[in-house]
């Protein structure tokens, strides 16, 4: 994963400023990891903070 995309991510689940951004983030997560519609942002950002960078 593009590191600043990584961090804006991050970025985006620690403020929650912007709903939208993070709804965005969020779907795109769940579609990939399968994850349960019911997973919180901060889930999210643990699976990328956990992610290593190829």
């Amino acid at each position: 994963m593009n590191p600043i995309l990584k961090q804006k991510i991050i970025d985006v689940c620690n403020t929650d400023d912007n709903p939208e951004l993070l709804m965005e983030a969020a779907q795109w997560w769940i579609m990939t990891h399968q994850l349960d519609h019911f997973e919180k942002a901060i889930k999210i950002k643990q699976i990328v903070k956990d992610m290593h960078l190829v």
